[in-house]
């Protein structure tokens, strides 16, 4: 039985698409404007289809320094490559990227598009600190180019994310930028269901609000999913770094590092430690003169 598949649009470094992979849906197309991002989201990539085709040792010998990215990435096949999109969802170009998505796809469905456009736009911080209280951005209407996609590829499900400023945020004329989305959404075929979750309550330490919209194609309603809620005793920021080994000013290794003995259960359950990488990016930058002297 083939997976179901899903398309990631303002994908930033793809964290809503790993919790999509771990949920077993295969990622069709990733695309991000921001081209560092994508680089994080091929080399993602290039670590689950390793990992799946049972060659992790390779991946391994980058995060060891052994190989080079280029190196890494010429070990898949080319699909890994495009299915990164380096690109700006707009009127523009969409229609290059629609294109780009469609010889991905083939004659394959797609069963689900995630995405959360970007959020300064809709953030209480941003509207405080910008001049026009973003009055004017353009980044206010990306839920209009993320409707595009609904329409061009029609999945049953979307996934729609934001901060909770998305709630209270305005056009210059009062009207509300959530009820313009879910009108929208519901003019081309979806109803729209969302809610306020916190990370805190699902195993991360740190009270992160994000709005959640899901969308489904139809008119039944009831659909939005109650995730289990996790809060582990142990949780807290110290028990997130304690295998990561001390650092002095200036230390630290961008590759190759080792763990300390980690006597926990946290990283394990969460997925977030699995005893067979090493410590990479784990550097602390060195006391500036400026440091020292205030």
């Amino acid at each position: 039985m083939s997976k179901l598949t899903f398309l990631d649009v303002f994908a930033g470094s793809s964290a809503l698409s790993e919790s999509c992979i771990r949920a077993d849906f295969e990622p069709i197309a990733h695309v991000e404007t921001d081209q560092a991002a994508c680089f994080t989201i091929r080399t993602r990539a290039t670590y689950h289809w390793l990992k799946n085709n049972g060659q992790i040792n390779k991946y391994l010998d980058y995060l060891n320094g052994k190989i080079s990215r280029n190196d890494l990435y010429s070990l898949t096949p080319k699909h890994i490559a495009d299915s990164v999109i380096n690109g700006v969802i707009s009127k523009e170009q969409n229609t290059e990227i629609f294109h780009r998505i469609d010889s991905l796809l083939g004659n394959r469905k797609l069963d689900l598009l995630i995405g959360g456009p970007p959020c300064q736009a809709y953030s209480l911080v941003g509207r405080s600190r910008d001049k026009n209280r973003m009055v004017g951005d353009e980044r206010n209407y990306l839920y209009i180019q993320y409707a595009e996609f609904l329409k061009r590829y029609n999945p049953q499900y979307f996934l729609f994310e934001n901060v909770v400023g998305l709630l209270s945020a305005k056009t210059p004329n009062g009207n509300s930028y959530l009820v313009l989305m879910v009108t929208l959404f519901k003019s081309i075929g979806y109803e729209v269901e969302y809610e306020v979750l916190c990370a805190n309550e699902y195993g991360v330490p740190q009270k992160r609000k994000r709005v959640i919209l899901v969308g489904k194609r139809g008119k039944k309603t009831g659909f939005f999913p109650s995730p289990e809620k996790w809060t582990p005793k142990d949780l807290s920021i110290k028990e997130v770094f304690d295998d990561l080994p001390k650092l002095n000013s200036g230390e630290g290794l961008m590759r190759g590092g080792e763990f300390k003995d980690y006597k926990g259960t946290y990283l394990y359950d969460s997925g977030i430690r699995n005893g067979k990488v090493p410590v990479t990016f784990h550097t602390a930058r060195p006391h500036t003169e400026q440091d020292k002297e205030i």
